[in-house]
């Protein structure tokens, strides 16, 4: 935490050498959020049961709405917003993120998790068909990507054949 806040700081008192300030500090506030989520989450080591420190989860939320709407990190930041939404029970405003993901505006974006995520907070909330109705669209969409991906894989007899592939 005090790395990024200390990159942030010296992002905003104008850091020499530094070329892309903007994209640095919007990588730094992503990373910030994932460190305060990360340490959210807890599991007791005694009886394995979880709980959420909700001052933690808060500052995560905040690091992720610093996250600037028109870099290319905003959806990452809004995506992963969503699921601390869902662990604060704050469903719908979980849902509204996802919402925003699909919207046609942002018709190149790929977040498949979405649907997982939405499915997960129907399920949460006791809507079982809308649950199944999310999990049966994922597959509906990717599980052809999942199966191209496959044969493409398939193709492959070693490592070194596919590195190939990737490089060309």
């Amino acid at each position: 935490i005090q790395a990024f806040r200390a990159i942030i700081d010296g992002l905003d008192a104008g850091a020499e050498g530094v070329e892309d300030t903007g994209r640095m500090r919007n990588l730094a506030w992503l990373s910030l959020a994932r460190v305060y989520y990360t340490a959210a989450n807890r599991t007791d080591p005694e009886t394995g049961e979880r709980a959420i420190d909700g001052r933690l989860l808060g500052n995560a939320v905040e690091a992720w709405n610093r996250v600037d709407q028109g870099s290319e990190y905003w959806l990452e930041a809004l995506f992963e917003e969503s699921w601390a939404f869902f662990l604060a029970d704050e469903y719908a405003r979980a849902l509204g993120n996802i919402h925003t993901l699909f919207s046609p505006y942002f018709d190149d974006a790929y977040y498949p998790e979405a649907l997982v995520l939405k499915a997960v907070v129907f399920f949460s909330a006791c809507q079982i068909d809308n649950a199944r109705a999310m999990v049966s669209l994922f597959h509906e969409r990717y599980d052809p990507v999942a199966a191209e991906l496959n044969s493409t894989l398939d193709q492959f007899e070693d490592n070194q054949q596919f590195f190939d592939f990737l490089q060309r």
